[in-house]
């Protein structure tokens, strides 16, 4: 998820509003509306709300807006003391571990002379993002390793957020993925199969999962042919687990790294290595 995706698939907004029965308001979608090319773009929604003078707001920003986002609000209750907020869940059900999705809070008081300004979401990352990483680090020109179909097992890529908790619950009524990952050539179209010579490295598309900390049925799938001074070895279905108690966690990526190695016997190993963080920030103006 970046600013300019978000401007394509839009975001929601749940608002709560301090009142004698301390309202819920409807959610909106809120989308980017584009004149031209040479006009400034801009945040807006449809049936455009306005600020009740002097009451305290509590928004909660969900994106991607779609159908895959359900949003139940949480006590309307507006404390006399201050750090505690308003709010709900959030039962993520997009995508099939091919969307991004991010969560933004905001809290404001309005002013008794009337002043509206924009609120401005900052959206983070609640999911852990993963690839996977192939390379051939023998010492040996040799040999040539062949790989195909991966994919990662038993991945959770459905769940609930807790607003209030900023924690997931998945388990039983939740998806579990078995991750499809496509191998990439360097310009990043898609391979069925990649063959590696010495030093060679491969990588795969990225998928995103509902944070986990990984178990015994956590495991990757390959297909392998090895080939060696130029004869073709039995092809093989490789199956390793993730190494168990690896915690994926929110706003994280992580490569799955298969590193093949020249031994007597065919060895692999596994382990996963951090990705860099380097995402980017989400910042986008929104008016009530």
């Amino acid at each position: 998820m970046t600013t300019d995706y978000m401007k394509e698939v839009g975001f929601s907004v749940q608002a709560y509003k301090e009142s004698w029965n301390n309202e819920i308001l409807n959610e909106v979608k809120v989308y980017w509306e584009q004149k031209s090319d040479t006009t400034a773009g801009f945040w807006t929604y449809d049936d455009i709300q306005f600020w009740d003078i002097s009451k305290q707001y509590y928004f909660v920003g969900i994106a991607p807006a779609g159908t895959g986002n359900s949003f139940t609000p949480g006590s309307a209750t507006f404390p006399t003391t201050s750090g505690s907020v308003p709010l709900g869940t959030i039962d993520f059900r997009y995508g099939e571990g091919d969307e991004d999705f991010c969560v933004a809070f905001l809290s404001y008081m309005s002013s008794s002379t009337g002043l509206n300004p924009v609120q401005q979401f900052t959206f983070n990352h609640v999911l852990a993002r993963c690839k996977m990483t192939f390379a051939n680090n023998t010492q040996s020109d040799r040999i040539t390793y062949t790989v195909s179909s991966p994919y990662v097992q038993n991945m959770p890529i459905h769940g609930t957020y807790d607003c209030a908790k900023q924690t997931w619950e998945t388990g039983s009524g939740y998806d579990d993925g078995n991750l499809t990952f496509n191998l990439l050539d360097s310009n990043g179209e898609k391979l069925s199969k990649v063959t590696l010579k010495q030093g060679e490295t491969c990588v795969t598309d990225t998928h995103y999962i509902v944070p986990i900390t990984t178990g015994s049925d956590n495991k990757i799938y390959f297909n392998l042919q090895v080939t060696k001074d130029g004869k073709a070895q039995d092809s093989q279905y490789i199956s390793i687990t993730v190494p168990e108690g690896t915690v994926f966690e929110m706003g994280k990526s992580y490569n799955l790294l298969i590193n093949f190695e020249e031994s007597d016997a065919i060895l692999f190993s596994g382990k996963v290595v951090p990705w860099d963080d380097d995402y980017d920030t989400i910042g986008t103006d929104f008016k009530l």
